[in-house]
């Protein structure tokens, strides 16, 4: 951003205060040439200072000397809130000093009768909101020195035209209600498009020149076009840059080579091409696009950032052939989503991934997976099986927890811990194998799982456990390892089990005689990969574990 190069500006500014309380002390005041008395604050005492609010209420046309006590203190800013009006005082016109160099943040909020500000040449900053709601301002310079218009300076100034500057190539604002309804071309030769420019803009439609190099923060967020155009000159655009607007469809040209996070959130989009190589889709990126539908990106892409496609209006995932690495919330809350098929290369399924997917109703994991992250598939609640591959180690707290209809769940034979409340609050859920490799269950990690009656360990040793399971285990038969009854009826927290059956079955396994006789669409290998029919030894069919000779 440009306030890298006001630094000695910012310097200035500082000792102020952003949004700093409206009857801040001023340390002087001075009567201008007009018999008016301006108030002012030292800035960097006792060399500089700038105008600030005082116990008078500023009225009518107020000029600003360039220097003022007997030492010639020159005058460089316009303080926070300086002008601010919470009430009317009639303020009609103001002229800056030749030597102010910016307007802080509110420095002119709500000034309903003003209409007139003349700029000196050498000012390069104005603040954030510093004009907002300055309804009848029609008439504003832009000097050539003007290099920063913060966040929303003009918001709801609707008499005024559009600012830009020439000579620095930058479009500042187009402010709102201003042009409404109609289609507006920017200024052939600008470069920028700056901070919030056109923010929440009813501009009908938008034409940017191939001149344009790079679209700030907030550049055209909120706006109410429907489609737009983007220029093949574009490098840059950054976060938030079409937030909340009424998009439908948008093509990123080639040449772009950086996008910032949420740059598209919560707008209308159904459908986006890109044609720049990335290397992955920015945080939060398409956040909140509901009817967003078709995603399509160069074989460059290898990552989904944090939360990219979190609450958009997928049926099914995007393709991710390229994907090894997903960001936290990268599919959070896609209530249509129905099944997911998460390719090889995937090693980790992230915190909140697929968090509040409820219409979720088949989850495929890879053999390369080694990890499942916390709130992963929080309350999937139509998810009704799932078969964890042998290569996952662990399973994050709550990853599970609220899926109600989870039934048949196959932990695989490498898994080593399992979660805090990993799969706890399932209804559905009547029976749960522990692998042997599992060394540590977190508290209530199927806790709360009201119809759980079988529990299936193959530690010789009991392992030490104080609520891991989180039922009532008086109700629950658990199923050891032939002679190790003994061992879990002496151990701590196992002894409460009403029921240990010594040898009972340490697996769900049928016996089927009929080699590749059993075909099923939800056939897989144990180590989660999916088959045609299920072959010569242990295979999952329809959730079950099948011994085939």
């Amino acid at each position: 951003m440009k306030k890298v190069l006001l630094f000695f500006l910012l310097t200035l500014c500082a000792c102020v205060g952003t949004y700093a309380a409206n009857d801040a002390t001023y340390d002087f005041s001075e009567v201008n040439s007009d018999g008016q008395t301006i108030y002012y604050r030292y800035v960097e005492s006792p060399y500089y200072c700038e105008v600030v609010s005082g116990p008078e209420q500023y009225k009518g046309v107020i000029r600003i000397p360039d220097y003022v006590t007997e030492r010639r203190i020159p005058v460089v800013g316009i303080g926070v809130r300086a002008f601010a009006e919470p009430y009317e005082h009639g303020l009609k016109e103001v002229y800056l000093p030749s030597n102010a160099i910016y307007i802080d943040a509110l420095a002119f909020h709500s000034c309903w009768e003003l209409t007139k500000v003349s700029l000196n040449e050498g000012l390069m900053y104005i603040g954030q909101i510093a004009f907002e709601n300055c309804a009848r301002l029609s008439e504003i310079n832009v000097p050539q020195s003007l290099e920063f218009v913060d966040y929303l300076a003009f918001h709801n100034c609707s008499s005024l035209r559009p600012i830009y500057n020439s000579y620095c190539k930058t479009f500042f604002s187009f402010p709102t209600g201003n042009m409404g309804n109609q289609c507006y071309k920017i200024p052939d030769g600008i470069e920028t498009i700056g901070i919030s420019a056109f923010n929440f803009s009813e501009v009908k439609d938008v034409i940017i020149p191939n001149s344009v190099k790079t679209i700030e923060e907030w550049g055209f967020n909120g706006c109410t076009f429907e489609k737009v155009d983007l220029p093949n000159s574009i490098k840059v655009i950054e976060e938030y840059a079409f937030g909340q607007t009424k998009l439908r469809h948008i093509t990123i040209p080639s040449s772009v080579d950086s996008i910032g996070g949420y740059c598209f959130v919560s707008s209308n989009l159904e459908s986006v091409v890109f044609e720049c190589e990335l290397d992955s889709i920015p945080k939060g990126s398409f956040d909140c696009c509901s009817e967003l539908k078709s995603v399509k990106y160069p074989a460059s892409v290898h990552k989904f950032c944090d939360y990219c496609f979190a609450n958009c209006g997928f049926t099914e995932l995007p393709d991710m052939t390229n994907i090894d690495t997903l960001g936290i919330g990268v599919f959070y809350a896609n209530d249509r989503l129905k099944k997911v098929t998460i390719p090889d290369g995937i090693k980790v399924i992230p915190y909140d991934a697929f968090n509040l997917c409820m219409e979720l109703r088949e989850v495929n994991l890879p053999s390369t997976l080694v990890r499942i992250d916390g709130l992963a598939f929080w309350q999937n609640t139509s998810l009704k099986s799932i078969i964890i591959p042998d290569g996952v180690r662990s399973i994050g707290e709550r990853a599970f927890e609220f899926c109600e209809n989870l039934k048949d769940v196959n932990l695989g034979n490498g898994l080593q811990s399992i979660g805090d409340g990993a799969f706890a609050q399932i209804e559905a859920l009547q029976k749960i194998d522990i692998p042997q490799s599992v060394t540590e269950i977190g508290s209530d990690a199927f806790g709360y799982c009201p119809n759980l009656k079988d529990v299936i360990v193959h530690w010789s040793e009991p392992i030490a456990l104080t609520d891991g399971i989180g039922c009532c285990r008086k109700e629950v038969t658990l199923h050891v390892p032939a002679g190790c009854k003994q061992a879990y009826q002496n151990a701590p927290y196992w002894q409460d089990f009403t029921i240990v059956e010594d040898a009972a079955p340490a697996t769900d396994i049928k016996d089927w005689d009929a080699p590749f006789a059993i075909t099923s669409d939800k056939v897989f290998s144990v180590s989660g990969q999916r088959l045609e029919n299920a072959s010569k030894g242990i295979s999952i069919v329809n959730g079950k574990k099948v011994f085939v000779r």
